[in-house]
């Protein structure tokens, strides 16, 4: 759940590491590919989840990201489905360019609110890196998502702290300032939320 009472920064975190807790599926619930017309149901979740503003919008980049790639959309782009065939999760390894050549990155994940907290985001994580890729992946976010951030440092990617990379917007105070900001204020919302669970 976006957290939108905070400023919002975009961050980066990279893949450092290839061991990361397992995590399956709960019972009831089950992976599937990209199937022809589930753009429509990844839109909904997109905007029920407030990652995206509107149905058209998300309609309109599903179909500029996802559909101009069609050969890497059955296994690159993931969906749970609860015990009706609707679609509760989802999430795909995806190129970007942020770093002067395409390389892989975790993209758009999203699960649906009744579902949340049941670990099917822990679940595509899990299958998604246990995909063998011979290269750097990354994945970007916003301080709004510090929650799920927080998954992302249990399976291994760390903050990015290097130069700015291409196709970054970046505000006045310039990249490295604004990602040190970033981490600071998400990970004081992760001591926060560990006091809170542990006090």
């Amino acid at each position: 759940m976006l957290d939108k009472t905070i400023p919002h920064i975009g961050v980066i975190m990279t893949k450092a590491a290839s061991d990361y807790p397992r995590f399956a599926l709960p019972a009831g619930f089950c992976f599937c590919g990209y199937q022809t017309g589930m753009e429509e149901a990844w839109a909904r979740l997109m905007v029920h989840v407030e990652q995206i503003d509107s149905l058209e919008e998300a309609r309109n980049y599903f179909r500029k990201e996802f559909l101009a790639r069609p050969e890497l959309l059955a296994k690159q782009c993931l969906f749970v489905l609860d015990e009706t065939g609707e679609i509760a999760a989802t999430a795909s390894i995806w190129p970007g360019n942020h770093f002067g050549q395409e390389l892989l990155r975790v993209h758009w994940v999203a699960c649906a609110p009744q579902h949340q907290g049941k670990g099917l985001a822990k679940a595509l994580l899990d299958t998604l890196s246990a995909m063998k890729y011979d290269q750097l992946l990354y994945l970007t976010s916003q301080t709004w998502s510090y929650q799920a951030l927080g998954l992302y440092a249990r399976f291994g990617f760390v903050p990015y702290h290097g130069e700015k990379p291409m196709n970054w917007k970046a505000g006045d105070a310039g990249f490295a300032q604004e990602t040190k900001i970033a981490w600071n204020m998400i990970e004081e919302k992760w001591r926060q939320h560990s006091n809170s669970t542990t006090g």
